[in-house]
């Protein structure tokens, strides 16, 4: 009879490859209310567009700030077909995707109903390091018929765009030197030139980071959310006025709109918190900007995080809210981390009518929401595959009260706080902060085990020094249920 250790091994590591390989191909499995990119990797759903009644949908390649070979440049644009008036079924069907053999990554992009055109921002990347922007107007078929373009230092983070009277307004931000705004105005009484790009600072004060920009209809004015909170841009990007995170309490990451003679924003707040969590949170203003209310959401012991563009919509005299419940501070690689994200809808006077957490099955990061006439929502992204790191892009609908079959039975309870150090060198680390008593398992490539550790304090050392540069697959055991696995890179 054969060795039964050798047996049971032989089975273990078909097991472990699996869990660690076929986990992260299976996980973008879509249900019925869920779509999932199988057309090419490193995806995302950039947004929905209303045009004469029917929704269409766009996705694009991946990040803009690098090159990556296994990127396919591309726009693929669907139309959305619903099952029924009201259901949450839905399917995409294919119109056309549009090649961009220069390695154009789109960082944003929208229609102009007045026009009957699209106005499309993208970058890529230089040799040095530098970028290439260019904005292009495009015909309902993607044929260029205008394009400006502008080489600088500096990557986008995302860049926004919205319409008012007979003007579009297209800002956004640029990270690192020269680390200032880029701004576009498009005029649609001209609407075949697009006039040159500006890359500059706001005045008096400086703006990073900015998250949104949404059109004030009252004044024509930029209405923007950015990371010390909420400012108002004329087209000289002069600021009317800027509030600070401690006069709004609200910061870091979110959006903000007009609506009547309020204000309303959905960001993030650190008050009363500590270890860098924070809580989403939904403001109404006064017309001053001073808080008349405000409802916090998430789970205490977590970090949340709005959607990455667009986490507030409002319509037919409702509010819709979107961020996940494990943000960047819950897990080191965020993109690559398995979590739930939220939902929420509101009236006007601020009551919360319905709250449904979704997701806990797979690396969720979504960008946006949109809130549909009939009531119903959608939230997009992307999903990434855990092992190859591939992004898959991902939509979602739900009904006019926010429900759907969930994605998983798990717990809404706070997940193990538990964050790898990743990449790492000589030393791995593992950063425990509320002590959780768990069993790190450290794998090669091909599913030996290489080393167990108990965690057991607030942080662990582990000496890889016998360990050559590479990826190693772990899995996190706790109360022997796995928690988590994942890939801990070497870098030298």
């Amino acid at each position: 009879m054969k060795n039964p250790t050798k047996i049971f091994r032989f089975i273990y590591r078909i097991w472990l490859y699996v869990l660690l390989v076929g986990y992260g191909l299976n996980e973008n499995i879509a249900q019925e209310f869920e779509w999932i990119s199988d057309d090419f990797p490193n995806s995302q759903f950039l947004g929905i567009f209303e045009i004469n009644g029917k929704y269409f949908g766009v996705v694009s390649n991946g990040a803009s700030y690098s090159f990556d070979p296994n990127t396919i440049y591309q726009l693929s644009y669907y139309e959305l077909e619903f099952d029924q008036p009201g259901g949450i079924k839905f399917t995409m069907n294919k119109i056309v995707s549009i090649p961009y053999p220069e390695n154009y990554a789109t960082i944003e992009l929208n229609y102009i109903e007045e026009t009957g055109l699209w106005i499309i921002a993208q970058s890529a990347v230089l040799s040095g390091g530098n970028q290439r922007y260019r904005v292009i107007l495009c015909d309902k078929y993607f044929n260029i018929l205008s394009e400006q373009k502008i080489d600088t230092t500096g990557y986008p983070i995302p860049f926004y765009i919205d319409s008012y009277d007979d003007k579009t307004y297209l800002l956004g931000s640029i990270l690192g030197p020269p680390n200032e705004l880029f701004f576009l105005q498009y005029s649609h009484s001209n609407p075949y030139y697009l006039p040159p790009i500006e890359v500059k600072q706001s005045e008096p004060r400086p703006m990073t980071a900015v998250s949104s920009m949404n059109i004030d209809e009252r004044n024509g004015d930029m209405l923007v959310f950015y990371y010390s909170g909420i400012a108002e841009l004329d087209t000289n990007l002069h600021q009317k006025f800027k509030l600070s995170i401690d006069e709004i309490e609200t910061g870091y990451q979110g959006s903000v709109l007009g609506v009547n003679s309020n204000y309303f924003s959905h960001g993030l707040t650190d008050q009363g918190l500590s270890n860098f969590f924070k809580y989403a949170v939904f403001q109404k203003y006064d017309s001053l900007f001073n808080i008349l209310t405000a409802d916090t959401l998430g789970i205490k012991g977590h970090d949340h995080y709005p959607f990455l563009t667009k986490s507030l919509d409002y319509r037919n005299d409702e509010f819709l809210v979107g961020g996940h419940l494990d943000g960047p501070f819950a897990h080191f690689n965020f993109n690559r981390s398995i979590k739930k994200f939220y939902l929420a809808k509101y009236d006007e006077e601020m009551n919360q009518l319905w709250y449904n957490e979704y997701g806990g099955d797979r690396a969720y990061v979504l960008i946006g929401l949109k809130l549909l006439e009939d009531g119903g929502s959608f939230a997009y992204g992307f999903v990434t595959d855990t092992v190859s790191g591939l992004w898959y892009a991902y939509i979602m609908h739900v009904d006019t009260n926010g429900e759907i079959l969930t994605s998983t039975t798990e717990s809404t309870e706070p997940k193990p706080n538990i964050q790898i150090v990743n990449p790492g060198d000589e030393i791995l680390r593992i950063l425990n902060p509320d002590v959780n008593n768990t069993q790190f398992n450290l794998y090669n490539i091909q599913g030996n085990l290489l080393l167990t550790a108990e965690l057991e304090g607030q942080e662990t050392e582990i000496n890889t020094n016998n360990l050559s540069v590479g990826f190693y697959p772990y899995t996190l055991i706790q109360n022997c249920n796995l928690i988590r696995c994942g890939k801990w890179f070497k870098s030298r």
